[in-house]
Order: structure tokens, then C-alpha cells, then sequence
């Protein structure tokens, strides 16, 4: 690689990762000199020349097709609405080999400052362009962009605080809402099912046996679609209270569809028509603040299980979450309040240990018997005594 200076400009002479010969006019010395460090950069990558000229919104339609196959319809119809508000407007003409780590850094700060997004909110767009840009890069027509530690730096997000309704704000949800539903807000706010599962919930997923309810189908907020699997992948059997199942089984008796626990005249329960001619009626009809969402139900599970003592391992196995670590992260607070709880009992079972040793100890005033010297033998009696060697002075 090369750059010369001729009567018409500067020439940049270069080869590709595959050998092949290319070259290039600027008109200041600069401009070369530029264009000469992005093309070593671009052959370490393995970056094609006659692809580079292509723009992020001509190549969005092969990432599409090539990730949009593997996703959740909730997942895509999140994606296409974060291309088209925010990146199309700032990227869609622009050669992909131009987004760098400068680029999506002054978008990023972009997002923040200007479009006043919350930071998990740019998190998530930059996550998206990311995957786009990736995806260009395997096919040899851009650099890579990373994320983390020497990369994109991201605003920091606040943990939010979870509060969740009370045991008594939810009786009064499931005693205002209508009569059809009473049963999906105790299943919701005491078994912690999301709204997805609470949907796909069929009645053969009620056992009454084992006293729990198989979660392994959900219905899409979007789209409305049936799919046999949960958020994380994983199906999970959740302890179901006698409350909620009695609750259950009267709902179950009253309210009969062989596909779905809860309905509408047989078909499933739609997101939209869910909340908005049922749900929000019945959160003011209870007297409950507008910031309380159904998904909140799902906090009050969680506060009854920490109250109730279970380790966090067992809190994400409840309620399906992909690792513990993420449980603690979002009801630590639910944990820390237990912490007084913990501590009593922690000092009860010490108290019962002591006095269980004093127990065995001899008893007070009765001296232990005494063993005779002679009878006590030491590693220094067995070892023979030592004799002066004849060879010593």
C-alpha cells in the first residue's frame, strides 16, 4: 500500500485481503492518507472493496431475512419500530464501512442528549445496529462494532425500584374486575405468571394432583399467535396456593373452553381489548393509581414468595427467569427486607446449639476424671533417649 503524489492529486495504491490490486485518486494529501489507513483497517477485517459503497438501508433487508426467522413476533415488531424511529433517520443513506465506533458513538450520544431517551431505551437501539453492522461485517462489507469495555459507551440506567400491589390490592383487583377474570388476577398476582403465559394458560395445564400449573404456552401481545413455549424457551411448573385453586377450579367449572383457562366466547384474550375494557375499569374501580400495570402482579408474586422465605434459586424457577443473578438484581430489596427475619432465626438456631453442647458438657461441679501421668504417653516419651556418639570429643 501506497500513497503518490501526481500532477491530478494524490494516488492511493492498495490490495485487498484477496490480492487484488486497486487504486484511487484524492485531491488533498489528507484525504489520501485517510483512505489509506481505512483500507489497512478494512483488509485486516477482510472487508471487500466493491461491497463497502453499500448503505445501511439497502442491506437491511438481507439482515431481516436472516434474523427476523429465528425471532418471537414480539421481538420483531419491538425491531421494526426502533429502526424506523431512530435509526433509518440517522443511518439509512449512510455506506456501511463509514459506521464506526465514532459514528454509533455520536448517535448513541444523539439518542441521550438530544432525543432524551431513557438509557436502557438507547441501550437497545445501539444493540440493534449493532446486529446490523455485524451482520455486514461477516459478509466482508464493513468493520465490526462492539459494545462493553473499549467500545460504545452507554448511559448508565437507575435499577427501578419494584413496588408491587399488596396482597389486599390484589383481592380488591380480582373482587372489582369482571367476575370472567377474578381467577387470572389471583393466578397473576400469586403464582407470578406473566400476561403472555396467563393467556396461554390451558386446562390441561392445571394440576390439581400436584398442586401446580405447567406453564409452556403463551400468546403474543402482538399479533395474538399461540406458541408453545415461554419467554426464556424453558417450560416451568409453578406452586399453585389452595386459594388460587379453588379459585381455579370454580372458574374452570363456571367458565368451560377446552383450549383456554380464560377466553372470550372460546377464542384466546386479546392484549388491547384486555386492557383496555377490562383491566383498567377494574384498577379504578379498586382505587388503584394508573402506574400500577398488570405486569405488577408479577412483583406482588414475588414479594410473597421472599416473605415466604424462598431462596432466590427458588424465586427464578417460580417465576422463569433466565438466571438467579437477574432475580437479585430486580427484588433485592424484597430480599433485604427479610434481612431482621433472617437474623432472628439465625440467632434462635445458635441458641438452640449452645444449649444443645451444654447438654452433653458434665455436669457442673463434677470435676472430670483425672488421668495418671504415668498413663498419659507423649510423642517425647516414645522416642528413645539420646546417647553421646563415641566419635564425639
Amino acid at each position: 500500500m501506497s500513497v503518490k503524489r501526481t500532477k491530478r492529486g494524490y494516488q492511493v495504491d492498495w490490495r485487498d485481503h484477496n490480492g487484488q490490486r486497486h487504486r484511487a485518486l484524492r485531491h488533498s494529501k489528507k484525504e489520501a492518507d485517510q483512505l489509506h489507513r481505512d483500507m489497512i483497517q478494512e483488509r485486516e477485517h477482510g472487508v471487500l472493496p466493491h461491497k463497502g459503497k453499500d448503505t445501511l438501508g439497502g442491506f437491511l433487508r438481507e439482515w431481516e431475512d436472516a434474523t427476523y426467522p429465528t425471532l418471537r413476533q414480539n421481538t420483531i415488531t419491538g425491531y421494526r419500530s426502533a429502526i424506523r424511529r431512530h435509526i433509518l433517520p440517522w443511518f439509512k443513506d449512510v455506506q456501511l464501512k463509514r459506521i464506526d465506533q465514532r459514528a454509533v458513538q455520536e448517535w448513541a450520544n444523539h439518542l441521550t442528549t438530544t432525543k432524551h431517551l431513557a438509557p436502557r431505551t438507547v441501550q437497545y437501539n445501539v444493540g440493534i445496529l449493532v446486529s446490523i453492522v455485524g451482520l455486514a461485517a461477516k459478509y466482508g462489507m464493513t468493520k465490526p462494532v462492539s459494545r462493553g469495555r473499549g467500545g460504545i459507551r452507554m448511559p448508565k440506567s437507575q435499577p427501578r425500584r419494584v413496588v408491587p400491589p399488596t396482597v389486599t390490592q390484589v383481592l380488591r383487583l380480582a373482587d372489582a374486575i369482571d367476575p370472567r377474570y377474578s381467577a387470572l388476577i389471583l393466578v397473576a398476582g400469586f403464582c407470578g405468571l406473566r400476561q403472555s403465559e396467563v393467556f396461554g394458560l390451558g386446562p390441561d395445564a392445571v394440576d390439581t394432583t400436584r398442586h401446580s400449573i405447567h406453564v409452556y404456552r403463551t400468546v403474543e401481545h402482538s399479533g395474538g399467535a399461540v406458541i408453545d413455549t415461554t419467554k426464556n424457551g424453558k417450560d416451568r411448573y409453578v406452586t399453585l396456593p389452595e386459594h388460587v385453586e379453588l379459585a381455579l377450579e370454580a372458574h374452570m367449572r363456571e367458565y368451560p373452553c377446552a383450549g383456554f383457562v380464560f377466553h372470550r366466547q372460546g377464542h384466546h384474550l386479546d392484549s388491547s381489548h384486555f386492557h383496555r375494557d377490562i383491566w383498567a375499569p377494574a384498577r379504578q374501580a379498586a382505587g388503584l393509581p394508573t402506574s400500577v400495570h398488570f405486569h405488577d402482579l408479577r412483583h406482588s408474586a414475588a414479594s410473597i414468595m421472599a416473605a415466604a422465605g424462598w431462596t432466590p434459586n427458588r424465586v427464578q424457577r417460580e417465576l422463569g427467569h433466565h438466571d438467579p443473578g437477574f432475580t437479585l438484581r430486580v427484588y433485592t430489596h424484597l430480599f433485604q427486607e427479610h434481612e431482621d427475619e433472617a437474623r432472628e432465626s439465625l440467632d434462635e438456631a445458635v441458641r438452640q446449639a449452645l444449649a444443645d453442647a451444654k447438654r452433653r458438657m458434665p455436669e457442673a461441679g463434677v470435676e472430670p476424671a483425672r488421668v495418671a501421668p504415668d498413663d498419659l504417653e507423649s510423642p517425647a516419651s516414645t522416642v528413645p533417649p539420646l546417647r553421646p556418639r563415641e566419635d564425639m570429643p
